[in-house]
């Protein structure tokens, strides 16, 4: 399957931050066709988005963040450290968060996605980074957070906590523009 010869004028991914971050590689080699991907350790900032597509990325499992990062992580095949590149052009057009994506049952969904968005958190709060929206939001985050380590663990998980999963993941935005991630080796 040739990408280009579908010659999408928008692209979306559905799934997790793998699947997310697989479509952004995909969108970049759309649109920058002499960008050689193998190898490729960082990116230009003179690389050109969407002058052939806009993206959407409607995220199945919270917390990794990929829906509002300008980050793209992948994995070499012949390597075992993640490549991590940045650019803000990578963030997507459009984000949809719905809580009904995800089966509030499935605790080994809801687990990994929580720890995750707490790392974002954490890193917020040691950031040395004074800014008082970032802080606030942290701490709002980390509250929620521990109220839905609560009811997993108590078996109290709902809806609502798949929806406060949401809410704390899209706070990665703020920590994504303000932070540069450790998190992604994590």
């Amino acid at each position: 399957f040739d990408f280009r010869e579908f010659n999408p004028d928008h692209i979306i991914a559905l799934g997790g931050g793998s699947v997310i971050d697989t479509a952004k590689l995909l969108w970049l080699s759309y649109e920058n066709t002499n960008l050689d991907l193998d190898g490729l350790v960082s990116i230009d900032k003179k690389i050109s988005l969407r002058k052939k597509a806009t993206f959407s990325a409607i995220p199945t499992i919270f917390g990794s963040g990929a829906e509002v990062s300008s980050a793209i992580a992948f994995r070499y095949t012949d390597s075992i450290s993640k490549t991590i590149l940045f650019n803000n052009l990578l963030l997507p057009d459009n984000v949809i968060l719905d809580a009904n994506f995800l089966d509030f049952n499935k605790k080994q969904l809801l687990y990994p996605g929580a720890f995750d968005a707490f790392t974002h958190a954490l890193e917020g709060f040691v950031s040395v980074i004074e800014n008082s929206f970032l802080d606030n939001n942290v701490f709002d985050s980390i509250k929620v957070l521990l109220s839905i380590f609560s009811d997993l663990k108590n078996d109290k998980q709902s809806i609502k906590t798949v929806e406060n999963l949401c809410y704390v993941s899209y706070h990665g935005l703020l920590f994504y523009n303000f932070l540069r991630n450790l998190r992604q080796e994590l």
